[in-house]
C-alpha cells in the first residue's frame, strides 16, 4: 500500500498536497489538516474530506479495497475532489504511538490477523473521526458464543446449538448417534465449532447409520476446503477447549455469503458448500465460483438486524437456507465482494453518502448524487464499424456480426452477468433400480397394518426408521428360507410343496432386495 509517515505537526498542510499522500522514511511530508468548522458550513471547496485507511497491508492493498477506494477518489464537484485518501502504513500502525498517526475526518479500520485493535480504538478516542465500523464492537466477533447470543437477542434465527465451556462442571454424554451436553441433545450429524471466531477448524461428525466418520473444514488451501476422516467418530469434547455444538442443517449443497453496506443494502452470492466434497470450484480468473442470489424480504430484515446489532456498516455474514427457513451461522465483520464491479461501485456511492451525512450534510443536500469520473477500466468500449459492413449485411451475413456484437456487449468490464434464468426438460430418463414381486409373507404384510392408515392402501416407506425395520424383516425372512432349504430333503414326502422354480425365484428376489437395502447406510 501507499506508505505514510507523520511530520512533526500532523495538522499542518503543505503546499502542493495531492488527493493522496505518498511518503517514505526519507521524504516526509505533513498530513493535511482536518477541517474544524461546523458541519452545516463544511464545504468541499475548502478542502476534501480526508479518509484514512487503517488496516494491515494485505487487506489495505487487496483488489476489492483498491477498487472501492479508487471509485471514492473519483468523486468531484465543480472541479473539486470530494475525498482525499490517506493510507496508514503498517509499520506505523504497529510501532508508532497513535499521537503520531495522521489526523483524518473519516476512518476505515478493521481487524485482521496481527492488527492492534486496542491501539486503533485509542486513536479513535483521541481524534474522534467518523468511523464506519464500530471498533469496540468488533471484539464481539472474536467469540462465537457472543455472536450467537447477540443474534438470538436480535431475533435472528440460528441453528439449534449448545455451548460447552471448558473448566465448568459439564455433563457430557456421547454416543454413535448424538451428543448431549448439560441436558441438551444434538443429534448427529452435528457441527463442532471452536468458540474463537478466528479459529476456522470446524468439524462435522456423522452417525453410524450414515457410515460414521468426520469431516474437517478449514480455510481454503489451493483447491481444498475440507477433508473426510472415516476412522474418527468422537468429538473433541474432552480435549480441554470450549466448543459450540449445533445441528447440521441440510442446505442442498450451497451456502450464501451476504455483503451488507449499511442497513439498507445487501449483496448475496451462493457457493458450493465445503461440506459437499471439499473441492473448491474456481472461475477462469482463479476466484471461487459463485453466483448472485436474490434475498427474500425476511433475509433483508436479517441483514439489517446484523448491521445494526454489531455496529458494522460494512459487514459480511453467512446464511444457510434449510427446509424453507434461513439461519445465520457466522458474522465476519468488514468484507467486500471479491469479483463484482457493480458491488464496488455501489459500495463507493454508499460510503460517500454516509461520510457526507456525518461530515458535510449541506454538501450532500446540494449534490445528492455526486459526479464520479469514469475509471479507465470502466470506460465503455465502442466497436469500430469496419469498411464493408453494410455490404456484408446485404449479403445475408449480419447474423455473425450480431453475435459478435452480443459477445462484445457481454464481456466484462462492459457488462456484468447478474442472473441466468433457464427452463429445461431432460430428454431421457435415468434407469430406476426397481424390483417388483408378489409375496404372502406375514412379516411383510403386517407392516401395512402396523404403519398404514388403511389396510387396502399401499404403504410407502421413506424414513430411516421404517427402512431399517423392513431391512431387518427381509434379513429375517432370507435366514428362515435358507434354513428351510437345508431341511427340505428331510421333510415328509407326503407334505405338498411348491414348485422348485417358484421357490428359487422368490428366494433370489429376496436376496437381491437384501443386497440393495444393506449395501449403503440410510440418510
Amino acid at each position: 500500500p501507499r506508505t505514510a509517515v507523520v511530520a512533526a505537526d500532523p495538522r499542518r498542510r503543505t503546499r502542493g498536497d495531492r488527493s493522496e499522500s505518498r511518503t517514505n522514511t526519507n521524504h516526509c511530508r505533513a498530513w493535511p489538516a482536518r477541517a474544524t468548522m461546523p458541519l452545516e458550513k463544511r464545504k468541499i471547496e475548502d478542502g476534501p474530506i480526508v479518509l484514512g485507511i487503517c488496516a494491515m497491508k494485505k487487506k489495505a492493498s487487496s483488489e476489492p479495497m483498491r477498487q472501492a477506494v479508487d471509485r471514492l477518489r473519483a468523486f468531484e464537484v465543480t472541479g473539486h475532489k470530494e475525498f482525499q485518501v490517506v493510507y496508514f502504513d503498517e509499520e506505523m500502525i504497529l510501532n508508532q504511538p497513535v499521537e503520531e498517526w495522521p489526523v483524518v475526518d473519516a476512518l476505515i479500520a478493521f481487524f485482521s490477523t496481527g492488527f492492534p485493535l486496542d491501539k486503533a480504538i485509542a486513536y479513535v478516542s483521541l481524534r474522534k473521526p467518523f468511523v464506519f465500523n464500530d471498533l469496540d464492537k468488533q471484539k464481539w466477533l472474536f467469540d462465537r458464543r457472543q455472536i450467537y447470543k447477540l443474534l438470538s437477542e436480535a431475533g435472528v434465527p440460528v441453528a439449534k446449538h449448545v455451548v460447552m465451556n471448558a473448566g465448568e462442571a459439564n455433563e457430557v454424554e456421547e454416543s454413535e448417534d448424538y451428543l448431549e451436553v448439560n441436558g441438551v441433545r444434538i443429534s448427529k450429524p452435528l457441527v463442532e465449532k471452536p468458540v474463537s471466531g478466528e479459529d476456522h477448524n470446524i468439524y462435522i461428525y456423522y452417525p453410524r447409520s450414515q457410515g460414521g466418520g468426520s469431516k474437517r473444514l478449514f480455510r481454503k488451501v489451493k483447491d481444498r476446503s475440507s477433508q473426510f476422516y472415516p476412522g474418527i467418530h468422537t468429538t473433541r469434547v474432552h480435549d480441554g477447549n470450549s466448543y459450540i455444538y449445533e445441528e447440521l442443517l441440510q442446505t442442498e449443497g450451497t451456502d450464501v455469503k451476504v455483503y451488507a453496506i449499511g442497513p439498507e443494502y445487501a449483496h448475496a452470492e451462493a457457493r458450493k458448500s465445503p461440506v459437499v466434497d471439499g473441492k473448491v470450484k474456481r472461475n477462469v480468473r482463479g476466484k471461487e465460483e459463485r453466483y448472485p442470489v436474490i434475498l427474500d424480504a425476511e433475509e433483508k430484515v436479517i441483514a439489517r438486524k446484523v448491521v445494526i446489532t454489531f455496529g458494522q456498516t460494512v459487514c459480511g455474514f453467512d446464511l444457510l437456507r434449510s427446509n424453507g427457513k434461513t439461519y445465520v451461522c457466522d458474522v465476519n465483520g468488514w468484507s467486500f465482494v471479491k469479483d463484482s464491479h457493480k458491488f464496488w461501485s455501489d459500495s463507493a456511492n454508499l460510503l460517500r453518502q454516509y461520510m457526507l451525512e456525518a461530515i458535510a450534510p449541506a454538501h450532500l443536500r446540494a449534490h445528492p448524487e455526486g459526479n464520479q469520473l469514469v475509471l479507465p477500466d470502466e470506460a465503455p468500449a465502442h466497436r469500430t464499424k469496419a469498411k464493408g459492413d453494410k455490404g456484408r449485411r446485404r449479403n445475408g451475413r449480419g447474423a455473425a456480426e450480431r453475435e459478435e456484437a452480443l459477445r462484445t456487449f457481454a464481456t466484462p468490464p462492459n457488462a456484468e452477468l447478474l442472473c441466468v434464468v433457464a427452463l429445461t426438460r431432460h430428454g431421457d430418463r435415468t434407469p430406476k433400480e426397481k424390483l417388483k414381486f408378489s409375496t404372502r409373507e406375514p412379516l411383510f404384510l403386517s407392516m401395512i397394518t402396523e404403519h398404514s392408515a388403511s389396510t387396502v392402501e399401499e404403504l410407502k416407506i421413506k424414513n430411516v426408521k421404517l427402512m431399517e425395520e423392513i431391512t431387518s424383516r427381509v434379513c429375517q425372512v432370507v435366514t428362515q428360507l435358507t434354513q428351510e432349504r437345508k431341511l427340505a430333503p428331510a421333510a415328509a414326502a407326503s407334505t405338498p410343496a411348491p414348485k422348485p422354480e417358484e421357490v428359487d425365484d422368490d428366494f433370489e428376489k429376496l436376496l437381491t432386495v437384501r443386497q440393495g437395502l444393506t449395501s449403503h447406510p440410510f440418510r
